[in-house]
């Protein structure tokens, strides 16, 4: 190969990683699927793991691992290809593997605050919140982290499971007075509210959540819960009703769409 398809390629290579970043799989995919099945970077380990990313984030976690596997078959100890693997084993139910990966990659020098994220992440599916919790203190140590909001829901979240509701509710309400219309944080904070035995501000901040997101269905499912144990049981199948119609509108669109 001349070293002009080879600067062309590295090229189209890089544009494709930078639309992954940027979350555009739909940008980068055909791109990265036309480098590895015409052979031009059919074994080039960061062509075969932005493939993977792309189809992690498609959903398509056996494809994902797919290539994954061929990439830390030409270089078992790629750390990028062994993080995304990890990621994908805890999205398949493997998150005690996943785990075990993603440690082995921060030990062996890729720590940031997307590796230590999704360790919190692995940790907090497997229901192991207490790791969980310094898992994304960590991340949330780093200075150059990206949308750190997501990490402190979780991260209270955590706090909220073990029952250390003061800790959860500190992040919740910094949450909500830096945007009083983070639905997240509002949803989460009437879902602990709720555990720690306050029906009155979890209906209220449900209520919050529905009125900023019509279309909130888990917010709508938390309303039919409590609503049923207040006693309220024509509200509550209002708020399945209302389940309902988002998901057959969901179902809808979906359809129109494929």
């Amino acid at each position: 190969m001349n070293s002009i398809k080879k600067i062309q390629i590295e090229k189209q290579k890089q544009k494709a990683i930078i639309s992954i970043a940027a979350g555009n799989y739909e940008d980068a995919f055909p791109i990265l699927k036309s480098l590895v099945i015409t052979g031009k970077s059919s074994n080039d380990i960061e062509v075969l793991t932005a493939l993977a990313h792309c189809y992690s984030g498609f959903n398509c976690p056996e494809e994902s691992l797919f290539y994954l596997d061929a990439a830390l078959n030409i270089d078992p100890d790629y750390l990028h290809a062994k993080f995304l693997k990890g990621c994908v084993l805890g999205d398949i139910g493997e998150s005690q593997d996943g785990i075990e990966l993603v440690k082995n990659v921060i030990k062996n020098g890729l720590n940031n605050f997307e590796t230590y994220g999704n360790l919190g992440l692995l940790y907090q599916s497997n229901e192991n919140y207490a790791s969980a919790i310094t898992a994304y203190k960590n991340a949330l140590a780093f200075t150059d982290i990206f949308y750190p909001e997501k990490l402190e829901i979780n991260l209270a979240n955590c706090y909220s499971e073990l029952g250390q509701f003061p800790e959860a509710m500190k992040i919740y309400d910094k949450l909500i007075g830096n945007d009083s219309k983070d639905t997240h944080a509002l949803y989460n904070k009437a879902v602990a509210s709720e555990k720690m035995g306050n029906s009155p501000q979890s209906l209220k901040l449900l209520n919050q959540v529905v009125a900023i997101d019509p279309d909130f269905s888990k917010a709508w499912c938390e309303l039919a819960d409590l609503y049923d144990n207040l006693g309220v049981p024509d509200k509550a199948i209002e708020c399945r009703a209302k389940v309902e119609e988002i998901k057959s509108r969901n179902r809808t669109n979906n359809n129109i769409i494929n």
